[in-house]
């Protein structure tokens, strides 16, 4: 899914340069502590701003 995305942005024509990120497999996955989880639901706030 990420690199359909990727090609389809590069195609696009839509930047100046190509995303050049690498995509790989997910070896081994881990979820956090119950604590981390829900950060922002749990603290009243609707998402993060960039």
């Amino acid at each position: 899914m990420a690199e359909k995305i990727i090609n389809a942005v590069n195609e696009s024509g839509k930047f100046r340069t190509k995303i050049v990120t690498e995509v790989e497999p997910v070896n081994d996955f881990y979820d956090a502590e119950d604590y981390h989880q829900d950060y922002y639901k749990k603290r009243g706030i609707n998402g993060c701003a960039i």
